[in-house]
């Protein structure tokens, strides 16, 4: 209760400034290419960015809170990271949380077990079958009538590589949990959320709105549920059940998918990658630019958030309120701004020229090749 509190008492008002000045900010950025030239679309992108504000403050001005007596939440890929903390956050909200672990007697299992009563460890491999029966009959059993408030799906796997090294089985591990893993759990667990009318939280990524080099595979999972959450959003309407997308922006380096313990796992993905690719492909690219790639992937994590507060914070708005949005993208980054969120928001109203301009300048890894390739 006083997280919430907290998030909603002075940290509102902070919430409120922090999130006006930043779309200001992203405002004037808009503006200043075009405030010369083209004064009717800098006049547009500042309407746009006072809108964006003005349905800030009231979404937080009208917030409402269900009550949690007696609700129970499943939330998938608690074994760290954002489901862990969230698991965590809404057990001290006073929901019955169920959190899916791939190894339940793992170390962040084991102390969600031995820290929250509330809380209840179930066995999951969302990319099995059977492992998601039984996780049904178990929690089926425990909520009898009540049904499930929220389904969060949570669990996803992270994969990097450009499209020519990346083998069709690096697409295929990478579908099977972020993709069809998500459908699998979700089309099982559907009955459960309409018998309470409640909703279901899908953790996406800003990855699904933006395509960026080296990162085709999990970019493909990431649309593909960006796709499927707005189709099941339109279906579960009749039935009283919301669907909300959360997108986190740049966390990846304050949680297991590019923590710094887990780089020299990627530095040996992508060596794999290397050995494996036809010769003619590592004569166009050259071994500088595998190297290049390593170091680029440690620095983008480097920039990632140092805190994952924010996308917990918007998880638990999405489960609790009474009218959550139906789409959150989650600022991320150690920067003033989240570039890739940035460009989100700007490809709204940019052309896709400009914004494929935009990427290449912040991903840019032609430089990576060798002279003689990059000037052809």
């Amino acid at each position: 209760m006083d997280s919430i509190r907290s998030y909603l008492g002075m940290g509102i008002k902070k919430f409120i400034g922090f999130q006006a000045f930043e779309l200001t900010y992203l405002g004037v950025l808009a503006v200043l290419p075009f405030i010369v030239v083209q004064p009717f679309i800098a006049k547009t992108i500042l309407f746009v960015a006072f809108l964006i504000i003005l349905n800030v403050v009231y979404q937080k001005l009208t917030f409402r809170r269900i009550n949690t007596e007696e609700k129970y939440v499943f939330i998938t890929g608690c074994d760290t990271g954002f489901g862990n903390a969230v698991a965590r956050r809404l057990s001290g909200e006073g929901l019955s949380v169920f959190a899916g672990c791939y190894n339940p007697d793992g170390k962040g299992a084991s102390q969600l077990r031995s820290e929250y009563s509330s809380i209840q460890i179930i066995k999951l491999d969302i990319t099995d079958d059977n492992s998601v029966d039984l996780a049904f009959a178990e929690i089926e059993k425990k909520v009898r009538d009540k049904g499930l408030w929220a389904l969060i799906n949570n669990a996803a796997v992270y994969g990097v590589g450009d499209i020519e090294f990346s083998p069709l089985d690096e697409y295929r591990r990478l579908a099977e949990v972020n993709l069809f893993g998500l459908v699998r759990v979700t089309k099982k667990f559907i009955p459960l959320v309409r018998k309470s009318k409640g909703r279901i939280v899908n953790v996406t990524s800003n990855k699904g709105r933006i395509g960026i080099p080296s990162n085709s595979a999990f970019c493909m999972t990431k649309y593909g549920q960006e796709g499927f959450t707005d189709a099941l959003r339109m279906e579960m309407k009749k039935f009283g059940v919301k669907v909300i997308t959360v997108e986190p922006g740049n966390f990846t380096g304050s949680t297991a998918m590019l923590s710094k313990n887990k780089l020299p796992t990627y530095e040996t993905e992508l060596e794999k990658m290397w050995q494996s690719s036809p010769q003619t492909v590592k004569q166009t690219y050259g071994r500088s630019y595998m190297d290049g790639m390593i170091k680029s992937i440690a620095d983008y994590s480097s920039k990632s958030s140092n805190s994952i507060a924010p996308v917990v914070n918007t998880i638990e708005m999405a489960v609790i309120s009474q009218n959550p949005n139906q789409r959150y993208l989650v600022d991320g980054s150690n920067s003033l701004v989240d570039q890739d969120n940035l460009l989100i928001r700007l490809g709204s109203f940019l052309p896709e020229r400009v914004i494929d301009f935009m990427v290449d300048r912040a991903y840019s890894s032609d430089k990576l090749l060798p002279k003689e390739k990059s000037a052809q």
